[in-house]
């Protein structure tokens, strides 16, 4: 059986809206995607995941509601215990079930970093691309690969806008015979008013940075540290 943890979700949800363009460059919606999703303003959307079975009902254990920021490379998910940030100069992970803290240096020339931010090979690998036309008020789009986990991917768009509303990943029952389909819909809350913006994919919340060596802010002290390459821990 396949199993998803908050970071594959929330990175299937990117791949798609952050490279779709990469996979049909020659077509103007998709580039109109790329170019809304790659946009230096702060965004902000709410994604509610559900996976079904074969019989139709949901894996209510899979079930996941995601509140995503995004900024330029700048990210910030949240969802239950678990809460990601990514931006220019750290990679921070927090699960207050489990009281882990971990972070890790970001180096400008990992690839490990380009993957995550651009990750085009995943659907620029996908056979053929489809217009269905207008479906519940949304244009409907149809991506297929015979030979991947999820053989086609539906995909719907705000009638006059390049917003992603819901996407259906279709499970190729020959690879994935557990579940039928994940249902992913997108909804855009308005931001409050903010005159720092940056505050959200900042990690001065929950640690200080000092010369390299890192510091858990007074309400993560007790808190298991885990740091990574060109960190150091901090006692105070």
């Amino acid at each position: 059986m396949l199993k998803y943890n908050i970071k594959s979700i929330a990175i299937l949800l990117l791949v798609s809206i952050v490279t779709m363009g990469m996979a049909q460059t020659s077509s103007e919606v998709f580039q109109g995607i790329q170019q809304f999703y790659n946009g230096n303003e702060l965004q902000s959307y709410v994604v509610n995941t559900q996976l079904y079975n074969n019989d139709g009902r949901v894996e209510d254990a899979y079930s996941r509601r995601i509140e995503i920021k995004k900024k330029g490379n700048n990210l910030y998910y949240k969802t239950g215990a678990d809460l990601f940030i990514l931006n220019e100069d750290y990679m921070l992970n927090i699960n207050s079930d489990q009281s882990l803290i971990i972070c890790n240096k970001i180096n400008p020339n990992s690839k490990s970093l380009d993957n995550l931010m651009a990750l085009d090979k995943v659907l620029s690998s996908y056979d053929s691309i489809y217009y269905q036309g207008i479906t519940n008020g949304q244009r409907h789009y149809i991506m297929n690969k015979e030979n991947s986990v999820h053989s086609v991917i539906e995909i719907f768009l705000e009638l006059n806008s390049y917003k992603v509303t819901k996407m259906i990943y279709r499970y190729n029952e020959r690879l994935e015979g557990d579940f039928a389909y994940m249902e992913i819909k997108v909804g855009y809350p308005k931001l409050g008013y903010s005159k720092n913006e940056d505050q959200f994919f900042s990690i001065k919340p929950y640690l200080q940075i000092d010369q390299n060596m890192v510091f858990a802010a007074k309400k993560y002290k007790k808190y298991d540290l885990v740091v990574g390459e060109g960190l150091e821990y901090g006692l105070r």
